[in-house]
């Protein structure tokens, strides 16, 4: 729909007005689509995002799960997403009347959005410590997230009031967010940096065959960390340039794909480790009837092997009858 819209608006089709109205009719379709009730267009799995979200916008009210923070993670990185629904709002308010208005330079409600992400996961953060009542990690990753919201507010401040005080003071906090949070990324969300591992500041268990994508992730994720650096070196005008604004966004939401890749190998890596999940299957040319059936079983009976399709209940079925049948057949010898 989004790439329908935007053909309809560059086409310059409909009257002048339509050309303002055209996200507002995007947005209300794509609304009208994610909460249809009927058991039509994925459902379950509008159903699913729908209450994932919910438990996002309520969070420390329900206890963090995995996709209560993979989540919360997501939307830290669609940060200039969030700002613009400020934008949005104030431009149709306004009637598209004075748009400088609405802009960075002149809303601090643009910069609160920004820092809503980070004060979901500091509150996650908080939950969990409250739940199991470790310290570690969970109030150092909360700490995490309050310099990335510190950090956000700085630069709304810089924008509003463009002193070199404000400068500076952002450069500080963005620099402090930026190491801590790529010390975590590579150490705590990917497990990478053991110098005694097989290759070398990796780890011991590897879900890619690649090696050099793991040292190639090493390097990239600081890099687009300190990515607000085109904030502090491009000269601010009334506002930084949209162009400016967007190739920052667009950095992120591609580091943040690139950290999504190794932080879901990394929790299958850690799985597989603790027998959480089955990393292989054996086929029945590698092992003897009985170990296969056992071994199916017994990837079938983790609730996290079947959340992943891991297995299957025909590989349940199968294994329970070769059991069956490699008894039945011993008692009758």
């Amino acid at each position: 729909m989004l790439g329908f819209f935007m053909w309809l608006n560059f086409s310059q089709y409909g009257a002048d007005a339509m050309y303002i109205y055209y996200p507002v009719i995007l947005l209300g379709l794509a609304t009208i689509f994610l909460f249809n009730p009927l058991p039509i267009l994925y459902h379950r799995s509008r159903i699913w995002l729908i209450f994932s979200m919910w438990r996002l916008i309520c969070a420390g009210y329900y206890p963090v799960e995995w996709r209560d923070f993979y989540m919360g993670d997501m939307f830290c990185s669609l940060t200039y997403s969030m700002g613009n629904i400020e934008l949005f709002f104030c431009l149709y308010a306004n009637r598209w009347g004075n748009p400088a208005q609405c802009n960075s330079s002149n809303s601090r409600l643009l910069g609160f959005f920004s820092a809503l992400p980070g004060i979901w996961r500091a509150v996650q953060c908080f939950r969990r410590y409250h739940d199991t009542g470790n310290a570690f990690p969970h109030l150092l990753n909360m700490g995490k997230y309050m310099a990335t919201i510190i950090s956000y507010m700085t630069l709304s401040i810089y924008r509003v009031e463009k002193t070199t005080t404000n400068r500076a003071v952002f450069i500080t906090f963005a620099t402090i967010n930026s190491i801590y949070t790529s010390f975590w990324d590579v150490y705590y969300d990917w497990s990478l940096g053991d110098p005694s591992a097989k290759y070398p500041f990796l780890r011991q268990n590897l879900g890619y065959k690649k090696v050099w994508m793991y040292y190639l992730a090493m390097a990239i994720d600081p890099i687009l960390r300190f990515n607000w650096i085109f904030y502090a070196v491009i000269p601010l005008q009334l506002q930084h340039s949209a162009i400016t604004s967007f190739f920052v966004a667009f950095s992120e939401v591609f580091r943040r794909g690139m950290w999504s890749l190794f932080r879901v190998e990394n929790e299958h890596c850690s799985n597989v480790g603790h027998f959480r999940a089955s990393r292989d299957v054996p086929l029945p040319s590698a092992a003897p009837p009985y170990v296969v059936a056992v071994r199916l079983i017994q990837a079938c009976n983790s609730s996290l092997a079947l959340w992943r399709g891991v297995c299957s209940a025909w590989a349940l079925r199968f294994g329970r009858h070769t059991i069956r049948t490699l008894k039945r057949r011993r008692s009758l010898n």
